[in-house]
């Protein structure tokens, strides 16, 4: 289904221009244990967009972002990135484009406890040899975590959790965010917070966010919203705009 769709301190992004088409997914078909759980379901996402898919549990919501964020395999489709299609990449460019230019929330975020906030956001970075020390103190201000930096994973509140995961994903400065049930475990007025923040930082950086979710009415701005049912993605026309 075709969507149409601050002072940013020392943190640039790597975008291209404004406007273009960076993400294709067309068609995406997927079956488990023989049961068919997306069914040709597509989407187009550009620079600078935010993607709001709303489907209850077990729609096949969580799969279809698995699969458009290079994580999962289609069954048949295809998954174009800046005009290549990711699947057919062999695993070094995969790797690469999965690790530059995308970002991940997971549900269960994924954090190692064991370490502190700084160590975890900075992780990603690490692994690559790389330093991003100024970032990360761009990020955590804007997420308002600063002071939590030198704390174990261990030891925050889930909505500090929260703002950690989306610090981690973000230090890499991708050019799109993926979301998987962002406020899932998060009470009314923590995730009403956490969403708040998360589009500052959307607006601040001009990432690509892709957010699915069971709860209706997630996003106060416009954006482009779809629904997910039984494996099919549908468009709300009504509430698709340019953002």
């Amino acid at each position: 289904m075709l969507a149409m769709p601050l002072d940013q301190g020392v943190y640039r992004n790597k975008f291209i221009e404004i406007g273009d088409l960076m993400l294709i997914a067309s068609n995406i078909k997927k079956r488990m244990s023989n049961q068919l759980i997306l069914d040709n379901a597509s989407i187009h996402i550009k620079e600078n967009e935010i993607h709001v898919i709303e489907g209850k549990r077990g729609s096949g919501k969580t799969s279809f972002l698995s699969i458009i964020s290079g994580l999962e395999k289609p069954d048949s489709g295809s998954v174009n990135w800046q005009g290549a299609n990711i699947y057919s990449l062999d695993d070094k460019r995969q790797t690469s484009i999965r690790g530059n230019d995308m970002g991940y929330i997971f549900q269960d975020l994924h954090l190692m406890e064991d370490l502190t906030a700084h160590q975890n956001i900075c992780l990603p970075l690490d692994i690559k040899g790389l330093k991003g020390e100024r970032d990360l103190k761009f990020l955590s201000r804007k997420l308002e975590i600063d002071r939590l930096l030198n704390q174990r994973v261990a030891s925050l509140s889930g909505g500090e959790k929260q703002r950690e995961a989306i610090a981690r994903a973000l230090i890499t400065k991708p050019k799109i965010l993926f979301a998987d049930e962002p406020t899932g475990q998060l009470d009314k007025e923590t995730s009403k917070s956490f969403i708040d923040l998360l589009l500052n930082i959307q607006r601040d950086t001009k990432v690509s966010l892709v957010i699915v979710t069971h709860e209706e009415q997630l996003i106060p701005i416009p954006h482009n919203k779809y629904v997910m049912e039984l494996g099919k993605l549908s468009s709300i026309t009504g509430d698709k705009h340019e953002n």
